[in-house]
């Protein structure tokens, strides 16, 4: 399993502490992009297969659940963004 980070979901500061605690745990990652109004990754390697785990937006989440990624639990009939912002800390 891959914890695929999408960059632009912080500040550099942000991926800097994101960076140290991945590393510091040893945890296999790498840091993705999206293409604007598009299903596409931007990866460095070659993202094949479905042992991943994406960290970023809810259209990043979306595109992970359409390519099967095992690394996450999202019901596109049950989610509501209206809901997880109230408790958006």
């Amino acid at each position: 399993m891959e914890l695929l980070i999408q960059h632009s979901m912080v500040d550099a500061y942000g991926l800097a502490k994101i960076r140290e605690a991945v590393i510091a745990h040893s945890i296999p990652h790498q840091f993705v992009g999206l293409i604007p109004f598009s299903d596409e990754v931007v990866a460095d390697t070659q993202l094949e297969g479905v042992e991943y785990q994406p960290y970023g937006s809810t259209k990043f989440v979306e595109i992970a659940h359409k390519r099967g990624w095992t690394g996450l639990y999202y019901d596109p009939e049950k989610f509501r963004v209206s809901e997880w912002a109230k408790h958006d800390h």
